[in-house]
């Protein structure tokens, strides 16, 4: 893969990344199957908690 086509993915990413400010106790379920996720950098102490379901 080019730089140029790593560039134009990372670009159609960043056009299609949806986030919101997290709050305690929210949930989140999303299915690995249907979405592309990942995390931003964050700072302080967080508890992540995760459940596999087939």
């Amino acid at each position: 893969m080019t730089d140029a086509e790593r560039a134009h993915i990372d670009r159609l990413c960043d056009q299609s990344t949806y986030s919101w400010p997290w709050r305690d106790g929210d949930v989140m379920v999303l299915d690995n199957l249907q979405v592309w996720h990942g995390r931003n950098p964050y700072q302080g102490a967080r508890d992540v908690q995760v459940a596999l379901l087939d």
